[in-house]
């Protein structure tokens, strides 16, 4: 009997046996430790990851009652996170192969259907999620999909905006938009989102965090969070808000859905 979102912890084997192969989707929630500035905790990327993948799981478990909908322990994991006391970073290849690794386990079972959500938007580290992907489709023909691979690239260039307006009922103000232009890590939008998932975790001090958003060229510097910034934080923390990290979590969140 097909059974709504379950966690792929809480089964015993025959149980996972007994799923239908066909009706049944997984999803894997995969990021790094990493600091985010002096204001907010190291899980920042796996909380929204997991919060990613608990709403998406929610939602299709509850639009498709013949389902399964399997959410796996969260992979504590990835690569090209900025250095700094608490950081846990892994290469890019050892990244890849533990992804593809896990794909293959659960290929060889019969599954069918594998999406990835990551908070973590290093470009090392989502070349690694799509390529371990690939390579898990070309061998196996199991359907993996990372979800944040174009995701996240788009919400950094600007071009999920307007699903964001549609979800605070109002247009961004210039100051906005400049802002998040430069805003990329620990800023105005993950302090958003921490006000919204863990706001007990976040800095009293964020409000008083000075702006930093360099040029390409310091950007292009290894650990330029670190080394020119000094603080870990790349935008604008103190401009952060509930409102806005409510919207933008459900905006991207049905963006996501939508791609599945």
């Amino acid at each position: 009997i097909p059974m709504p979102l379950i966690r792929l912890e809480n089964l015993s084997w025959p149980a996972v046996a007994a799923l239908d192969r066909a009706r049944t989707l997984l999803l894997l929630p995969v990021s790094p430790i990493e600091e985010h500035g002096p204001h907010l905790p190291l899980g920042v990327d796996v909380w929204v990851a997991e919060y990613f993948s608990m709403q998406l799981a929610n939602r299709y478990a509850e639009e498709h009652p013949d389902w399964n909908v399997v959410v796996l322990p969260s992979l504590v994991l990835g690569s090209n996170a900025f250095t700094a006391p608490g950081t846990i970073c892994v290469r890019p290849t050892a990244m890849r192969d533990v992804i593809y690794d896990t794909g293959a386990s659960l290929a060889r079972h019969g599954f069918r259907y594998l999406f990835l959500a990551s908070g973590h938007g290093a470009f090392g580290h989502l070349i690694a999620l799509e390529e371990a992907a690939h390579g898990i489709e070309r061998r196996y023909g199991m359907k993996m999909v990372s979800l944040s691979s174009t995701l996240i690239p788009e919400v950094l260039s600007g071009r999920l905006w307007h699903r964001v307006e549609e979800r605070l009922g109002r247009a961004l103000s210039d100051a906005e938009r400049a802002m998040l232009k430069g805003d990329t890590h620990g800023g105005l939008l993950e302090t958003s989102f921490m006000l919204k998932l863990r706001p007990e975790l976040v800095g009293g001090n964020y409000g008083q965090l000075a702006p930093f958003d360099p040029p390409l060229l310091t950007r292009l510097q290894t650990d330029f969070a670190m080394r020119q910034g000094r603080a870990g934080y790349v935008g604008y923390p103190a401009a952060a808000s509930v409102e806005f990290g409510e919207a933008a979590l459900a905006a991207f969140v049905e963006v996501a859905y939508e791609r599945m």
